[in-house]
């Protein structure tokens, strides 16, 4: 009997779009393609080669459409191709592309894909191995001849650090397969408070979970009928908005598409500039790892690791008395001048930073050369810029490649400075910022004569992604194209609640991240206290916002003495005075009478803090004496402070004991004198 012949299994393909078909990045990208752009001193599209790499792809197309010579040439030079190893990788230019599905139906008419295959975009940052969601995949083919993609989705609570404001969608799963039932864009214009389903989706699926708590990593994995369906269908131009739920929505093609939700792994798009943001700080605090600056997978690269997420190559040159305070990359043969701080930022290869130089959440690429008595906040500074000494670099600023700007100059929030060559699309108007300034203004001017409301709400969300914009979105009934100016100031686009709201995220996303990266009490208190600068809110409102995020943290795991001995010195950073005491307790008071498991636990806490000199006896003994007449405090509150009475009675028969040792002490020098 002759053996049966074995099937040879196709070599794994995978497919990056690098077009983001949108100006998030300009003027930056007017120069570089977003996928080369530097993050972690790497380009993007590294991190994305090396995901598909270490998940076993064997073949790699690389699809570019804006600037594709460059992203050719780069990958030609580059390590991947000329390794033996693989993945093998091929670079194909798309000139007349002008959205993902025109990509999708250029790469249909080529036929280079020979089986299911990997779908990312070219700003993807991820450490996931794909082989698991593979075979996931693969087994639901075999038992669902009509699914033709799985979605990677990521978990993420409502207030994470990836989530994108305008970009978030709502998604129903069936609760047993992850098949998905709808997709619903949350769009910030027109604001939605309720959806439609058709109510037939429902009748295969008797057990769904309506979530929105899911980030689109933009990993897919895909059947080789999807790009044909793009090639059937010339409307579908978003692989989301238009793709997904046109599959979705119809009766005809019966096709399904599956999700895969990621837990413990990472995986996000750098599809805008706060997102950079976001991601930069993740891959410094190692959420990415392996892919991590002390890695050094570039060549020529030799970080060290050190405390506080500081990462410096070995031939820095590093002035005494600079300091690298927390969460900061400089890349090889930097030099830091004296009295300069850094935090929470990226510095590129060869930069020049001078004397008593102010640098905080910024990003600062190749070649820069920054005088002294400068300050950068929140902003870009591109390769071979010049900042000339006494600068002032206000937040959200993009300040492009070879621009000069100063000297005695500040920049006003969201500047955009660039010397590229004007097109039709763009504005330019040369501005003077300092004597040397070499520079023009860039705005983008490409859709200002649209008023659909799609296009409002596209406007809003390119708004709100950039760098120094909060998520805080203020009611937009009588919202305008004039709404989004990017040169107006942040407190002209927010209302006062919405700006104390947008401070309050910004504090709680603060110290639930020193929690998670466990910060030294030193470094959480200064990243809080630049941000109360920052914000121009007081002691108070730190205080408000961190008690009840320090004790919610007091549970069954987690004893009160363990985090409040742990995290209760944060709190007296906050405490200044007799005044402030007795308004943390009073704080502490409100909590606990909020919470059924910290209902009996007050005393326990006041006590705790009282041990660690947060809070001294005399305006605890003041407070419960206050506190039993106050009528501004609820029942609950009332009632609790009963609880605290054996508390006070020991510190008050402590005070006396005190005292009465203080007498005898008195009255002993007395003898003494008497005596001689």
């Amino acid at each position: 009997m002759a053996p049966k012949e074995v099937q040879e299994e196709e070599p794994l393909q995978a497919v990056i779009i690098t077009d983001s078909f949108n100006n998030r990045y300009k003027p930056l990208t007017l120069d570089r393609p977003r996928c080369l752009l530097p993050l972690g001193n790497m380009p993007i599209i590294d991190y994305t080669l090396e995901f598909l790499a270490v998940s076993q792809v064997k073949e790699i197309f690389i699809l570019s459409c804006y600037l594709s010579d460059m992203v050719r040439d780069y990958i030609q030079n580059s390590r991947w191709v000329k390794s033996s190893l693989p993945p093998k990788i091929h670079t194909i230019a798309m000139q007349e592309c002008y959205s993902v599905g025109d990509a999708l139906r250029e790469l249909d008419a080529k036929q280079l894909l020979r089986g299911d295959f990997i779908l990312v975009s070219g700003d993807v940052i991820s450490n996931v191995k794909l082989d698991a969601i593979l075979e996931e995949h693969k087994a639901r083919r075999s038992n669902d001849k009509d699914c033709i993609m799985t979605m990677v989705l990521k978990k993420a609570s409502p207030t994470h650090r990836l989530r994108a404001q305008g970009e978030e969608s709502l998604y129903i799963l069936d609760s047993k397969t992850n098949q998905c039932i709808h997709c619903e864009p949350l769009e910030l214009y027109p604001q939605k408070n309720k959806f439609k389903v058709d109510i037939e989706a429902f009748e295969n699926h008797p057990k769904v979970q309506i979530r929105n708590d899911l980030i689109d990593c933009q990993i897919d994995i895909c059947s080789l009928e999807v790009p044909a369906l793009f090639t059937e269908n010339f409307d579908y131009q978003d692989i989301r908005k238009d793709f997904v739920r046109g599959i979705l929505q119809s009766d005809i093609l019966g096709k399904t598409i599956y999700c895969h939700i990621l837990t413990d792994q990472y995986a996000a798009r750098a599809k805008s500039t706060k997102m950079y943001d976001a991601i930069s700080k993740d891959v410094i605090s190692r959420w990415t790892f392996p892919l991590t600056p002390d890695s050094n997978i570039q060549v020529g690269d030799n970080y060290r690791h050190s405390r506080n997420q500081i990462y410096k190559d070995q031939s820095v040159i590093l002035a005494r008395s600079a300091k690298l305070i927390e969460k900061v990359i400089v890349g090889g043969n930097t030099e830091i001048g004296e009295n300069s701080r850094i935090s929470n930022s990226t510095i590129g290869h060869n930069c020049k930073i001078g004397n008593n130089v102010v640098i905080e959440n910024s990003y600062i690429w190749d070649n820069v050369i920054i005088e002294s008595n400068c300050n950068i906040y929140k902003s870009f500074i591109a390769d071979n810029a010049h900042i000339w000494e006494n600068v002032d670099v206000k937040k959200g600023c993009m300040i492009s490649y070879n621009v000069e700007v100063g000297p005695d100059a500040v920049i006003n929030e969201f500047t955009k400075l660039t010397l590229h060559e004007p097109d039709n699309d763009t504005d330019y108007t040369e501005i003077k910022l300092g004597e040397k300034c070499k520079a023009y203004l860039w705005e983008d001017k490409s859709s200002d004569d649209d008023d659909d409301e799609y296009d409002k709400n596209e406007k809003l969300t390119i708004k709100m992604s950039y760098l120094g914009r909060e998520n805080v979105v203020q009611e937009f009934d009588d919202f305008d194209d004039s709404d989004v100016s990017s040169s107006e100031s942040e407190a002209d686009f927010l209302d006062e609640d919405a700006i104390q709201q947008k401070n309050n995220r910004e504090i709680i996303a603060t110290l639930e991240r020193a929690f998670a990266e466990n910060h030294s009490i030193e470094n959480a208190a200064l990243e809080l206290n630049t941000l109360k600068m920052a914000c121009n809110i007081q002691f108070r409102d730190l205080r408000v916002l961190a008690i009840p995020a320090v004790l919610s943290r007091i549970n069954a795991d987690n004893s009160a003495q363990k985090i409040i001995e742990r995290w209760g010195p944060l709190i007296g950073k906050f405490i200044h005075s007799d005044e402030d005491q007795i308004d943390a307790i009073y704080s502490i008071q409100k909590f606990c009478a909020k919470s059924e498991y910290h209902s009996k636990m007050l005393a326990v806490i006041l006590k705790l803090f009282y041990d660690i000199d947060v809070l001294d006896e005399d305006d605890i003994i003041y407070w419960y004496g206050k506190a039993q007449s106050e009528d501004s405090l609820t029942e609950n509150e009332k009632a609790i402070r009963t609880t605290a009475a054996p508390l006070i009675q020991w510190l008050q028969s402590a005070e006396e004991e005190s005292e009465s040792e203080s007498e005898e002490d008195d009255d002993d020098d007395d003898d003494e004198e008497d005596d001689e």
